[in-house]
């Protein structure tokens, strides 16, 4: 049986039972779990609990031969405060902004088969949106819930409708921060420059997966050029019940990459909790 330790101070009582040893047999039952909220679960309902906030430090830029590699570590932690692992995490971003909408009047994400986004004061063809595109929810003063940020595939775009990949369950938002765009971004004197996330350690199907910790260290590679200007960073995370079922958590922010302080970590923490 694997080891239970809490990471943080709790109100919670936790029972082994043991199964009685004899006949051969040494069985040992899932640990029980009182979360101080008169509810009893299993060792593994309560390590598979809905992720309560996903946060991202800045740890730091390497200098490469044509430009630079920003590090994050971004950590997981359920409503208890301890960390989640084996939690599939899926960092995006924007570099290249064709949309920017600070709170979009007339914008909302609604569910159904497929998910779509719309925004009536917004012509989504005549701004070059394309299936090459990705949809970047921010949060803002009135909306910031955790199940609708971050990023959104595109895979159809209408005048003022956007048709996404990913399901949402969630009631319909309105009133929606967003940006729209892609990795590539021109640049006056020096043309396109490139920001992506780093996945040569990846095979072509793996995606990145906390630790023990509830921590993952992702990489963002850019073109020199790229180096004191922003982009906009999603992190999404997908827990899996079974069958199609699942539970979606996002957050998202404006980054400014490092010029200046090549190999210089900072330890700057993000509040990314969406909170």
């Amino acid at each position: 049986m694997r080891e239970f330790r809490y990471t943080y101070p709790i109100l919670a009582i936790i029972f082994v039972a043991v199964g009685i040893i004899g006949c051969g047999s040494n069985d040992v039952m899932d640990p029980i779990v009182m979360d101080g909220e008169d509810s009893i679960i299993s060792e593994k309902e309560f390590r598979d609990h809905t992720i309560k906030a996903i946060s991202v430090t800045y740890a730091g830029t390497t200098c490469k031969e044509n430009g630079g590699e920003a590090s994050y570590v971004a950590h997981i932690v359920d409503k208890y405060g301890n960390p989640v692992e084996r939690i599939t995490l899926i960092p995006s971003l924007i570099n290249g902004v064709k949309i920017i909408e600070d709170i979009g009047a007339k914008s909302m994400l609604s569910k159904g088969s497929p998910t779509i986004f719309t925004d009536n004061n917004m012509d989504f063809i005549s701004k070059g949106v394309t299936n090459e595109d990705r949809l970047i929810i921010l949060p803002n003063s009135l909306n910031f819930r955790q199940d609708y940020l971050g990023n959104w595939t595109i895979y159809q775009v209408g005048e003022h409708m956007l048709s996404l990949r990913e399901t949402y369950q969630g009631e319909s938002a309105l009133r929606l921060s967003y940006v729209v765009g892609n990795e590539k971004r021109y640049i006056d004197g020096y043309g396109v420059a490139v920001a992506d996330i780093d996945r040569s350690e990846l095979s072509e199907d793996e995606n990145f997966s906390t630790d023990s910790k509830g921590e993952v260290k992702f990489n963002v590679v850019f073109d020199r050029a790229l180096a004191g200007h922003t982009f906009t960073l999603a992190l999404n995370a997908y827990i899996n019940y079974g069958g199609s079922s699942s539970y979606r958590v996002g957050i998202s922010k404006k980054i400014t990459l490092d010029g200046d302080n090549f190999n210089q970590g900072k330890g700057e923490s993000f509040p990314l909790d969406g909170l």
